[in-house]
C-alpha cells in the first residue's frame, strides 16, 4: 500500500513509500515522530490539511517558457522536500572533507544518483511538454536512507 510519510513539525509529506501495512508509532527508516498515512495521491511537499488529508495547489495549463519554469520548480521542490539546500552543502563539505563513514558515503552517492535521475526526468518532461508533470508517477523516489542521512546534516 502507498503510504505518505509526514513531518509533524511542518505538516508536509516528505516521502511516499510502499508498505504492506500502515506503520504505527515511529515509522521505520525515518526520524522519530514522523507519521504515516495511507494515500494514493499525496506527494512530497504536499500539505497535510487535516488528519490524512493532503492538498496541493493546482497547476493551470502552461506552455513554452512558463511550462519549462514550472517543471523545473516542481523538480526543485521535490528534491528540497527530501534534501534541502543546507543539507546538500553540508553533505558535500563532509564528503569532500572525508568525514563521512563508508556507509554514509555510499548513501551520499545514492542521493547524488537520485538527484541526477530527478534532473533527467525534469528534462524529459520539458522535452515532452508534459502538462501532468506534477503527478507523482513521473518522479523517482529516493532511498529512505538518503532522507535519514540528509536530516543529519
Amino acid at each position: 500500500m502507498r503510504v505518505a510519510i509526514v513531518d509533524p513539525k511542518v505538516n508536509k509529506v516528505i516521502n511516499v513509500v510502499e508498505f504492506t501495512s500502515i506503520p504505527t508509532g515511529d515509522v521505520p527508516g525515518f526520524p522519530k515522530g514522523f507519521r504515516a498515512f495511507a494515500s494514493e495521491t499525496a506527494g512530497p511537499g504536499d500539505d497535510m490539511v487535516s488528519e490524512g488529508v493532503f492538498e496541493r495547489e493546482p497547476v493551470p495549463p502552461l506552455s513554452g517558457a512558463e511550462l519549462e519554469a514550472a517543471i523545473k520548480t516542481e523538480c526543485r521542490r521535490r528534491i528540497y522536500a527530501f534534501v534541502d539546500q543546507i543539507a546538500q552543502v553540508n553533505l558535500a563539505a563532509a564528503a569532500a572533507g572525508d568525514v563521512l563513514t563508508g556507509e554514509q558515503m555510499t548513501t551520499y552517492r545514492a542521493g547524488l544518483a537520485w538527484i541526477a535521475a530527478m534532473r533527467t526526468k525534469c528534462s524529459d518532461l520539458i522535452s515532452g511538454s508534459d502538462q501532468t508533470f506534477a503527478e507523482n508517477r513521473h518522479w523517482p523516489d529516493p532511498d529512505p536512507a538518503v532522507i535519514v542521512l540528509a536530516q543529519q546534516f
